[in-house]
C-alpha cells in the first residue's frame, strides 16, 4: 500500500489509483483542476491524512460543497489541512465546505490556512460553534491574517476549545483588534480539559490592537495551561506596554514544565528595565532550556543589553539561545558592542548560540 504521495497537476490526479492511498498532499495551481480532485477523492475510502493546497484559486460555494461531500464519506480520515491562502474563498464557500465535512468525530488534526481570503467573523463564529463536537481533536491551527475578520472575539474562541483535549493550538492573525473578556472562564480554571492536555501553544499577534484587559486575560489562559512545554508568541508591533509585558512574564513563570520559549517583541517601545524584569521571572522556569527572543527596534542601549545578558546568565540554565537585537541599540559604540558579544559567549552550558546585533 502506498503511504504518502503528492500531486501537482490534474493529470497526475486522474492517472493515480486513489483507492490505495492513506496519506496524500495535493497542490492545485488553477481552479479547473478542482473538479478532477473532487472526483478522485470520492475513491479514497482508506484515506487517513489529507493536505489540500488550493492557494490562489477560485473556490466557489458549489465546489466547496462537493469537496465537503467527497470528504464526508471518508470515515477514517484523522488529519486535515486546508491551505486556501490568497484564494477567492468567502463565507459562503466556508459554510458549504464545513457543514458537509464537520463535525467528524474521529478528526485529530485540523489546520486551516485562510490568510488573505474573504472570510469574515461569520465563518469564525460558525467554526467556533462546531469545535466542541470534535471530541478527538488534538491539534488545531487557524490562520486568519489579512482577512475580513477585523475584530476577533478571543473569549468565544477560547470557550470553543476549553472542553477539547488539545495538545497543540496555533492561532495567527494580523491587523486585527482582539476583544473579549475571559473572567468567568478562569473561575473553574484547571477543571477544563485543555488546561491539562495543552503542551504546545503558538500565538502570532502581529500589528494587533488589544481591547482593555484582553491581553491580561490571554496571559491568564497561558498561566492555567500548566503542562505546556513549548510556547511561541509573536507580538511584533502590537503596542503592548510594560505592564502587559510584566503580566506575560508572570504567567510564563508559572509554567514549571516549559522547555522552549520564543518571544518576538520587535517594534515596540520597551526599555532594558522591562526585559531585565522578564529575564528575572523566567528564572523560575527551571525546565527552560531553549530561548529565542527578538527585540528589534526597542529602546535599549548597549549597556542595557549587557545587563539583560547578565540576567540571562545568572537566572537561566539555557542550552540554546537565539538573541536578535538588530536596530534597537540606542548608542553604537563599537567597543561596547564587541564587549557585548564576548559577554554572551560566557553564558555557561550553551550548546547552541545565535545572535544578531545589527
Amino acid at each position: 500500500m502506498i503511504n504518502k504521495i503528492e500531486f501537482h497537476s490534474s493529470q497526475e490526479i486522474q492517472q493515480s489509483d486513489f483507492q490505495s492511498l492513506i496519506d496524500i498532499s495535493v497542490f492545485i495551481h488553477n481552479s479547473k483542476s478542482i473538479s478532477s480532485l473532487i472526483n478522485s477523492l470520492k475513491l479514497c475510502s482508506k484515506l487517513i491524512a489529507l493536505e489540500l493546497n488550493l492557494n490562489n484559486c477560485i473556490i466557489e460555494a458549489k465546489q466547496s460543497e462537493k469537496l465537503g461531500l467527497a470528504l464526508k464519506n471518508i470515515e477514517n480520515i484523522q488529519l486535515l489541512t486546508f491551505c486556501f491562502c490568497f484564494s477567492e474563498f468567502d463565507d459562503s464557500s466556508f459554510f458549504a465546505l464545513s457543514k458537509q465535512l464537520l463535525p467528524k468525530k474521529n478528526l485529530k488534526s485540523l489546520k486551516l490556512q485562510l490568510s488573505n481570503t474573504q472570510i469574515s467573523n461569520q465563518s469564525i463564529s460558525y467554526l467556533i460553534s462546531i469545535l466542541h463536537e470534535l471530541s478527538d481533536l488534538k491539534d488545531l491551527e487557524l490562520n486568519i491574517s489579512n482577512t475580513l475578520v477585523r475584530e476577533l472575539d478571543i473569549s468565544s474562541l477560547v470557550q470553543g476549545i476549553l472542553n477539547l483535549g488539545l495538545q497543540s493550538f496555533n492561532l495567527k492573525t494580523e491587523l486585527t483588534q482582539i476583544i473579549g473578556g475571559l473572567g468567568n472562564i478562569f473561575e473553574q480554571g484547571i477543571a477544563y480539559p485543555v488546561f491539562t492536555t495543552l503542551v504546545k501553544l503558538k500565538l502570532e499577534f502581529e500589528q494587533i490592537l488589544f481591547a482593555e484587559k484582553t491581553f491580561e486575560n490571554i496571559c491568564s489562559f497561558i498561566k492555567l495551561a500548566k503542562n505546556i512545554k513549548d510556547i511561541y508568541i509573536n507580538l511584533n508591533n502590537s503596542q503592548i506596554d510594560s505592564q502587559e509585558l510584566s503580566c506575560l512574564g508572570y504567567s510564563l513563570s508559572e509554567l514549571q514544565n516549559l522547555e522552549q520559549l520564543s518571544l518576538l517583541l520587535n517594534k515596540n517601545k520597551f526599555k532594558e528595565q522591562d526585559f531585565s524584569k522578564l529575564c528575572l521571572v523566567l528564572g523560575k522556569c527551571l525546565c527552560l532550556k531553549s530561548l529565542n527572543i527578538s527585540l528589534i527596534e526597542n529602546q535599549i542601549s548597549v549597556q542595557g543589553e549587557m545587563y539583560i545578558i547578565d540576567q540571562l546568565r545568572n537566572t537561566l540554565n539555557l542550552n540554546v539561545l537565539f538573541l536578535n537585537i538588530r536596530d534597537c541599540l540606542a548608542d553604537e559604540d563599537q567597543s561596547l558592542s564587541f564587549l557585548l558579544r564576548n559577554h554572551l559567549r560566557k553564558i555557561k552550558n550553551l550548546v547552541k548560540l545565535s545572535y544578531n546585533f545589527y
